[in-house]
């Protein structure tokens, strides 16, 4: 783990490793290990969010959010977008360790979410993700559910993501994680 952690070290500070050499360092790393890495370095959404990762592999990804009241919509209740969110961030990391040693991107398409009941401020989310399809195309299709700390259903959501050549351009510009590059 310490030659690991150099190595992600040289990458994160010094921009040594190219993308590829960056994705087999994290892929040789076990889900536990994977999950620490991507809360350390958590950046945009997930940040602001406040998604813990626990594990993270290539078919399952689980984090936890814990709601405060930037969670919330009017009522008091966790608006519906949290519950997408952490949905499509799960499963992207999910895809992304699968395609990165692959030298492709990963990013989220489509998003559908059923809300079953809503959180409250001081509650803890429990999101699990999990492979559904690796179709053709370069789709990935994922699972989520969202429970509470005693199992109790909060959301499930499909979530599709795409893959995407690391040279491909979306929006006139080419995709990188941001908070990786110097």
């Amino acid at each position: 783990m310490v030659f690991v952690q150099y190595q992600l070290h040289k990458f994160f500070v010094g921009s040594i490793m190219n993308i590829e050499q960056m994705a087999q360092v994290i892929i040789d790393l076990n889900p536990f290990e994977r999950a620490d890495l991507i809360n350390k370095f958590a950046f945009g959404f997930d940040q602001v969010i406040g998604i813990v990762f626990t594990i993270c592999d290539e078919e399952n990804v689980e984090a936890y959010c814990d709601i405060s009241e930037v969670h919330l919509q009017p009522y008091g209740l966790v608006h519906g977008g949290v519950y997408a969110g952490l949905s499509e961030s799960v499963c992207s990391v999910g895809a992304a360790l699968s395609v990165l040693p692959k030298g492709k991107n990963a990013v989220g398409v489509s998003n559908h979410t059923v809300f079953k009941k809503p959180a409250r401020k001081g509650n803890r989310v429990y999101v699990k993700a999990t492979l559904h399809e690796q179709g053709l195309g370069g789709i990935h299709v994922w699972k989520t559910v969202i429970t509470s700390e005693r199992g109790e259903l909060y959301a499930h959501s499909t979530v599709k993501v795409a893959t995407l050549d690391f040279d491909k351009k979306v929006g006139g510009e080419k995709i990188s994680l941001q908070n990786l590059q110097s």
